[in-house]
């Protein structure tokens, strides 16, 4: 208990030797899981780039770490907020095989902060070969619309297809309706006029449709306002508060996401 309490009041000191006393704990495997995690956490809060290349150290794929220190790691490079950790995200990503589905998918979520160029091009390569396995993907699409990153569009529009799973084809249509609109704008008519489909791909095809702001898509939406069904009052809000309001409901999901970082 003292050591663990000596670590974190370490955390507090701006002392370039308490960083480095920090990162020797954090490395040694013969100490505990809890005094390593407070080691890590605590150079988080230091804020201090000179502990990125342990951070980095400790997360290499060879070392077989904890996942709970290797999501610790993440999480402290996202704290130092420096873009060099952005290099050691990567790694992670492009060996995804040898870490667990958590670390993986804390990695892609740390790239709405700590925005590595290319870290987000090598997601969206993957996102463009479907090489991603399911809650990767949606993780990867979230962190895409909260950047502002719509490079994959084209190819995001594979997973609205009717067999894949809804929570893909929610993502997918996030992505698509808040960002790139106009490349599916016959889908998301399809799927707004759908009574049968589900609320939530309907509500966010209403959403895409009021982003595209034309004759056709206003017309479309004044006919399910008038409908007197269960997504009518969704669609006369769209209809009176128009982009305005989609614009609002993009910066509040951006805020939203990285909020739980």
């Amino acid at each position: 208990e003292q050591q663990i309490n000596a670590v974190k009041m370490l955390g507090k000191k701006d002392d370039p030797r308490a960083v480095e006393k920090l990162c020797s704990i954090a490395q040694k495997g013969s100490l505990s899981l809890q005094l390593r995690l407070d080691a890590i956490a605590s150079l988080g809060e230091q804020q201090d780039s000179g502990a990125v290349p342990t951070l980095a150290s400790i997360l290499d794929a060879y070392k077989n770490e904890d996942p709970r220190i290797q999501i610790a790691c993440v999480d402290a490079i996202i704290a130092i907020g420096d873009l060099r950790g952005g290099r050691a995200l990567l790694h992670v990503l492009k060996n995804m095989n040898e870490y667990q589905e958590a670390v993986v998918l804390r990695t892609v979520e740390s790239l709405a902060v700590i925005r590595h160029k290319t870290a987000l091009n090598y997601l969206n390569e993957q996102v463009r070969e479907n090489r991603l396995d399911e809650q990767v993907l949606i993780a990867v699409l979230h962190v895409l619309i909260t950047v502002g990153d719509l490079t994959a569009a084209p190819f995001v529009v594979q997973f609205l297809d009717r067999d894949i799973p809804l929570d893909i084809r929610c993502a997918a249509l996030t992505y698509l309706a808040y960002g790139r609109p106009q490349i599916i704008k016959t889908a998301l008519q399809e799927l707004a006029l759908d009574r049968d489909g589900p609320s939530e791909l309907r509500v966010l095809a209403l959403a895409g449709l009021t982003k595209i702001d034309s004759n056709e898509t206003k017309k479309t939406l004044a006919e399910i306002a008038e409908a007197a069904e269960s997504l009518s009052s969704y669609a006369a809000q769209f209809l009176v508060e128009g982009k305005d309001y989609v614009e609002k409901l993009v910066r509040e999901l951006r805020q939203d996401f990285i909020k739980k970082l």
